[in-house]
């Protein structure tokens, strides 16, 4: 979306700033709905936890909020800054629930990252978040909460975020 953004913004289109304003409130909906999405999960998977745990989930939700709040305001502004902003946000989503759920199998979630890099930003994009991916899943499984990612489903994910990459890059490539 961004790559396709700048292409329009360089070009002598007639509807330019039409399809700029559309894809920018493409990409502030996508914030809004994946915000809301991951809010309204960490209420839903920590309904039975007991208060010791409360102030961790508060503190998650109160940054990660600031930083997609912040995505929000900023597409119009800096449209490249917002959505990598957003991304950061729901990485650091990702991470901060599978340290509090102390389950290193929540790491499924990014490899689906890799893919609405592609998307919204680039296939450069996709390539950086592909190699953020396979770091933070080699971190995580040397770490020591909870089960330790077993290394078959450790590939599991990085196969998947592969995957996701090559979907997005097809996808997009004639853009």
């Amino acid at each position: 979306m961004w790559h396709f953004e700048r292409k329009t913004a360089l070009s002598q289109i007639e509807h330019a700033a039409t399809m700029r304003d559309l894809l920018q409130t493409t990409a502030r909906n996508l914030v809004t709905v994946g915000s809301i999405f991951w809010l309204v999960c960490a209420v839903v998977l920590t309904g039975d936890w007991g208060v010791d745990r409360i102030l961790n989930l508060f503190l998650c939700m109160v940054s990660v909020g600031a930083i997609f709040a912040a995505a929000y305001y900023l597409i119009p502004r800096n449209y490249l800054a917002g959505l990598m902003l957003w991304m950061a946000g729901t990485l650091l989503a990702i991470v901060w629930w599978s340290w509090m759920l102390q389950s290193p199998y929540v790491m499924l979630f990014t490899a689906i990252l890799p893919l609405i890099a592609v998307i919204t930003i680039s296939g450069w994009a996709g390539l950086v978040m592909q190699i953020v991916v396979i770091l933070l899943v080699w971190a995580v499984g040397q770490t020591s909460y909870g089960a330790p990612i077993a290394g078959a489903s450790s590939w599991v994910i990085i196969a998947s975020a592969i995957f996701c990459v090559l979907l997005g890059w097809i996808t997009r490539r004639e853009l």
